[in-house]
């Protein structure tokens, strides 16, 4: 899988507004890229690693990584509504990959459909699915088990992975609170949400064109219709969309918050969900999702 982050040069001119005068050129190549990736993956090591962040596993509980490719539309080959599936019971994943019904007990066809809370018919047609997709598994135990170029667990440094692509955590609380609360006909919309990964901004959480940018201000975020436009959702149906999208809550507390200010309009994404830095504080004092 190819990364804008890391597999392209990318040259950035800066130009005189009002003359068009070319003031600077700078080129960035794939060497530079992957360097600095390498960098933000190190410093993301070493913050999960301080007391604060210690504190945020207690708040946000354990994670699972998603591995994927930056600014391109997460699509596995299966329904949008699998997706919301498929994201839920990837947070009941061990580090082995495989999915756990508890601790010590590994999970089965019918504690999995439990879990999911679906008919016969739904359920064995998203286990083809995501079988078919090769997402799921059956690995020498006859446990089933998740992709791992999808789906990892445990530290990044002892795994092996292909460094090419970007990473998000997925929060279990989080995400099984939305899913559990939600109705059958939800999960396409909450697909929206997890599909909205690849556009979100690693430090600040917001939807934007520059998902691996870490100033602020550098930042170009992304309107909801480009969203749409990228997703192939119906730009007509694009307030229905968002409006549906802001009634999503975890505890009273929204998922989707769209701010608006001098700076611009932005589009955040609770970190309670699914964050790819360490600030969540600052994420969470942006995105409006409490009181400053």
């Amino acid at each position: 899988m190819k990364n804008y982050f890391t597999d392209f040069t990318e040259t950035r001119i800066r130009t005189d507004e009002e003359t068009g005068e070319v003031l600077s050129q700078t080129t960035i190549t794939a060497e530079q890229r992957r360097a600095r990736r390498a960098n933000y993956e190190k410093k993301l090591q070493k913050d999960m690693d301080n007391e604060e962040v210690k504190q945020i596993r207690k708040r946000y509980g354990i994670f699972v990584w998603l591995l994927y490719n930056t600014n391109q539309v997460l699509d596995w080959g299966i329904k949008d509504e699998d997706i919301a599936k498929l994201i839920f019971i990837s947070t009941y994943m061990n580090y082995d990959n495989r999915l756990m019904a508890s601790s010590d007990i590994v999970m089965n066809a019918k504690s999995m459909q439990q879990l999911l809370k679906v008919s016969d018919r739904t359920f064995e047609r998203f286990i083809k699915s995501i079988t078919d997709a090769k997402i799921l598994v059956i690995d020498n135990k006859d446990c089933y088990c998740l992709n791992e170029e999808m789906f990892l667990r445990g530290k990044l440094e002892n795994k092996d992975y292909d460094h090419s692509v970007s990473i998000m955590k997925l929060y279990a609380n989080g995400i099984r609170k939305l899913y559990q609360n939600a109705k059958i006909y939800d999960h396409r919309l909450l697909a929206y949400l997890f599909r909205a990964i690849p556009f979100v901004n690693i430090n600040y959480n917001m939807l934007c064109h520059n998902p691996q940018q870490t100033v602020l201000k550098l930042i170009k975020p992304m309107l909801f219709s480009e969203f749409c436009e990228k997703i192939g959702y119906s730009k007509e149906n694009e307030r229905r969309l968002k409006n549906k999208l802001k009634k999503l809550r975890i505890d009273d507390t929204p998922v989707f918050n769209f701010v608006e200010n001098d700076d611009g309009r932005f589009c955040y994404i609770n970190p309670y969900v699914y964050y790819g830095g360490s600030q969540h504080s600052k994420v969470m004092v942006l995105g409006e999702f409490e009181k400053k």
